[in-house]
């Protein structure tokens, strides 16, 4: 049973992250909003809404907090919200999720832990989309937005 609610969870998960992804490219498709203040906005409502749970945990958790950690969130918002603006939803998606895949493995990998062959196949996995996707022809994406997005993905973890 423990097997099946984490296939639920990783599934839920990737399926808010889907969901992000098209909300998003929708909100910048046709220009209601403009990158910088949707990015405010995503922030902005992300601390509203988290603010809360600040005061149910001890202060010893806060003072783990590091300042770089916020430089890295607005990074990921701002070449997120940018780079989908010549990205579609699919495409943007790939880049994003190829580049947090890779970025766990590796930071992963600095702290210690081993690469299993199951983590080694979603990395060549992850690179050969990210390859695939990249390479010239009718449907590669504009190299600046994708290495924008690649750059959030790596900035999200």
């Amino acid at each position: 049973m423990a097997r099946c609610a984490l296939i639920l969870k990783i599934s839920l998960a990737m399926l808010a992250f889907a969901a992000n992804s098209i909300l998003c490219r929708l909100a910048l498709q046709g220009g209601h909003i403009d990158p910088l203040s949707f990015s405010s906005l995503r922030l902005a409502s992300g601390a509203f809404v988290l603010s809360p749970f600040l005061f149910y945990h001890a202060r010893t958790t806060l003072s783990l907090w590091r300042p770089l950690s916020g430089f890295y969130l607005m990074a990921y918002a701002v070449l997120f919200s940018v780079a989908y603006i010549h990205l579609d939803t699919g495409a943007g998606a790939l880049l994003l999720f190829g580049a947090v895949q890779f970025a766990m493995v590796i930071h992963g990998l600095f702290k210690g832990e081993s690469l299993s062959a199951m983590r080694a196949c979603g990395l060549v996995l992850a690179l050969t989309g990210i390859a695939a996707l990249l390479l010239p022809g009718t449907k590669a994406p504009p190299l600046y937005s994708a290495l924008m997005m690649i750059v959030s993905g790596l900035a999200w973890t």
